[in-house]
């Protein structure tokens, strides 16, 4: 599964995704394993509530979207929106697919079709 560049596109430059913020937009941080089951999507989305966080599969794009809540007035922290986008293979399940929210980590599983994992194949002694 390759990633697309950490780089702001320009379709996202122009505002045409989800989210709309004057906020500014940063790759999260993401570790993608694979195994025979599955493809595992870890990203660091700090400060973000399930509530500001969107996870999507169209077609064959994940999409993951967040947005940290408002900086305190008093803190020179400023709040980011996060945005990343993967192709995903075509032996991966679109109904399989589930996320969960912890600790500021978002973990996404992507199961793969049956027809797709590796099987076993026995040998037979003639």
């Amino acid at each position: 599964m390759a990633a697309k560049s950490s780089e702001i596109t320009r379709k996202e430059q122009e505002g045409l995704t989800s989210r709309a913020s004057d906020k500014p937009r940063m790759a999260p941080p993401v570790d993608v394993f694979e195994n025979q089951d599955e493809i595992l999507v870890y990203a660091d989305f700090p400060g973000v509530s399930k509530d500001d966080l969107t996870v999507r599969l169209d077609d064959s794009e994940l999409l993951i979207e967040g947005s940290q809540a408002n900086a305190p007035t008093d803190s020179s922290w400023q709040p980011v929106d996060f945005y990343r986008t993967f192709r995903v293979p075509n032996s991966v399940d679109p109904n399989g697919v589930s996320a969960e929210l912890k600790n500021g980590v978002l973990s996404v599983r992507l199961r793969k079709r049956e027809e797709a994992k590796p099987r076993q194949i026995d040998i037979k002694v003639m």
